[in-house]
């Protein structure tokens, strides 16, 4: 896909490849857009600090944004990595919602990831609540594979309770960029 880049968040010679202005700004948008509570239903984070740290902690967290045509479209995360396997998170600004290039962003993101990270990585997972049609519809379109419902595989801090969620991986084979 044309105009796409995956920048992922590191350090440079002890430099980190991420401003602390640019983690602002992905927050706030984020905040605007009220993505938080739906990206972090667990409670997880509840402020800008701990959005930060969850970034800066490159030890548990491989963080990347996503950017099409030189604006960031939206942020992917891998963490709680065992062996060789990650959970996958994808968080898109709005105006990204329902388009045909959301689907391709997705799709080119995780077969980029596998194929950068190879070594690391042979497969994703993602645990979408069922209530969640938007995302689980965009997991879908980018050709994860539906695996079934977890019982209370997700915890969500506003109902403080447990609730189901499907869930879904991708391999090297099962997505084309």
């Amino acid at each position: 896909m044309e105009g796409l880049k995956l920048n992922w968040f590191g350090y440079h010679d002890g430099i980190p490849t991420l401003r602390y202005s640019d983690i602002s700004d992905i927050y706030n948008k984020m905040y605007d857009q009220d993505l938080l509570k739906l990206m972090f239903s667990d409670g997880s984070i509840l402020n800008e600090k701990q959005f930060r740290d969850m970034i800066l902690d490159i030890q548990n967290t491989l963080f990347m944004t996503i950017n099409y045509k030189d604006s960031v479209a939206g942020i992917v995360w891998l963490n709680r990595s065992q062996g060789k396997k990650a959970q996958i998170h994808f968080c898109f600004f709005k105006e990204w919602h329902g388009t045909p290039e959301l689907y391709k962003m997705g799709k080119e993101s995780i077969h980029w990831i596998l194929n950068k990270f190879k070594d690391y990585f042979d497969v994703v997972i993602g645990y979408i609540p069922v209530w969640n049609r938007a995302a689980n519809m965009f997991m879908h379109r980018i050709g994860a594979t539906r695996v079934g419902v977890i019982p209370n595989a997700k915890y969500n801090d506003s109902i403080a309770d447990s609730e189901d969620a499907i869930m879904y991986y991708a391999t090297r084979n099962s997505i084309e960029g």
